[in-house]
């Protein structure tokens, strides 16, 4: 089985923090089954135990802009209960004011959390806010105006993504996701892609390419690989040729055993820079669990961009 996920280890660990203060919390009440509730009462309770300024807001009552507002009246701390799309939406914002980012993980996936060893159960991960913690700074994915934190593809994964019925993934959460999969697999297609990195080209066919800043698969325990970490100053791009149900188990045996790297299926790349990665298919591209208005990879590498509060002892998550 594959190593357990850990906090960055890039750094030297500081002393715990305490949350800087004044905090704001911005939920996702369609994430997590209805957890919402009950974690919003929790913050709110841990923020009254330990004194610390807190405003609280949900995305479905909350202005479209409520954490850029929130950062600009004066907030040090952005809270996100939710998913990796509202996760890097939020950090997004964040990150461009040197604002620190606490998660609370109600999602489908929610790789960026598990790529830090923060808690996957949103209580826990509440406490863990208010208790011993430390900073750790991830590097980003620039795309335009907006950052990406965790995937950007094209391929496969971003058709399972735009396949999937919202309404769906909701009541079924990962089962609708690997009915999609499934599909997509089963098909077995490859495109045409040219693909630049640090301004260096070439052609190549695939049937995914996948930027990876962090090494959750999304299943279970599987990582893209054992070697990618968020805060180590660098991307890497991982070249799927598998097609098919069978060469997918294959590459898929290999990430379970730990090994992802070992398999024929998948290629890597490293990059310091810049990466773009264009298709004459018109794909479309998924960044942090969101299907972009974009045919066309175009991204920027920002070197620890990111400042996220994370279990003060790195720990199996």
């Amino acid at each position: 089985m594959n190593p357990i996920l850990q906090a960055p280890s890039s750094q030297a660990i500081p002393p715990p923090h305490r949350l800087r203060t004044p905090v704001f919390a911005l939920i996702n009440p369609k994430s997590g089954a209805g957890l919402a509730l009950g974690v919003e009462r929790r913050l709110v309770q841990q923020a009254s135990d330990h004194q610390v300024d807190l405003i609280v807001q949900r995305t479905d009552s909350a202005k479209r802009d409520a954490v850029a507002s929130a950062i600009e009246a004066g907030a040090k701390t952005i809270v996100v209960v939710g998913g990796d799309g509202t996760i890097s939406k939020a950090a997004s914002h964040a990150a461009k004011k040197n604002v620190d980012v606490g998660i609370v993980p109600t999602g489908t996936a929610n790789l960026i959390a598990k790529s830090l060893a923060i808690p996957e159960d949103p209580m826990a991960a509440v406490d863990g806010l208010f208790g011993r913690h430390r900073i750790a700074k991830i590097d980003g994915m620039v795309q335009n105006e907006n950052i990406a934190f965790s995937h950007v593809s094209m391929g496969t994964y971003s058709r399972i993504a735009q396949l999937e019925n919202c309404t769906t993934k909701r009541y079924f959460g990962k089962f609708a996701y690997l009915l999609c999969a499934l599909r997509e697999v089963v098909i077995g297609r490859d495109w045409a892609f040219e693909i630049s990195i640090d301004g260096q080209t070439q052609r190549r066919r695939a049937s995914l390419i996948m930027v990876a800043n962090v090494r959750p698969l999304g299943i279970g325990e599987l990582v893209w690989g054992e070697h990618i970490d968020p805060s180590d100053g660098a991307l890497d791009v991982c070249l799927v040729r598998a097609k098919g149900l069978r060469r997918h188990a294959s590459l898929f045996y290999h990430a379970w055993r730990g090994n992802t790297a070992a398999s024929d299926e998948i290629e890597y790349f490293r990059a310091k820079s810049t990466i773009q990665v264009h298709s004459i298919a018109g794909l479309p591209v998924r960044a942090d669990g969101e299907v972009l208005n974009q045919t066309m990879i175009d991204i920027r590498l920002r070197r620890a961009v990111l400042s996220v509060i994370v279990p003060s002892t790195p720990t199996g998550n």
